[in-house]
């Protein structure tokens, strides 16, 4: 899978070590890939949604690729903060939060990147944990 790959490969180069979430939604979306903290910059490259299959972003801790419109994933990312369902279809799962980390989500301070000027309070991601099953 190209966003599990690209995932993994960004997680190990550091580009995700100290990037913002940029956009947090209470009972929504925490988005987070951005170096710049502003949901503008990718890594350089772009690929296909993976998408058709059975997977739901049915609860929270659901892992998919933030993107721009059909086939435009980079290095952006977004965990549900609970049942997101009407997001089935056009935009690719590829994880999970383990459940015992669960109650962190609800940690992420929420913040409006149209509205939030500067990130005082913001969440920042200090490192990534890949676990394989």
């Amino acid at each position: 899978p190209l966003a599990v790959n690209s995932f993994i490969f960004l997680a190990q180069e550091g580009w995700y070590d100290g990037v913002y979430f940029h956009r947090v939604v209470e009972d929504f979306v925490a988005q987070a890939g951005d170096p710049s903290g502003l949901g503008a910059v990718s890594p350089g490259y772009a690929f296909d949604n993976e998408t058709g299959n059975s997977l739901s972003f049915d609860r929270a801790g659901v892992l998919g690729m933030a993107n721009a419109g059909v086939n435009t994933n980079g290095s952006q990312f977004f965990i549900t903060l609970g049942p997101t369902t009407d997001s089935d279809g056009g935009y690719t799962i590829f994880g999970e939060v383990k459940e015992e980390s669960l109650p962190i989500l609800d940690e992420i301070a929420l913040r409006d990147p149209n509205t939030a000027v500067d990130f005082e309070g913001a969440t920042i991601i200090n490192g990534i944990e890949i676990i394989e099953n």
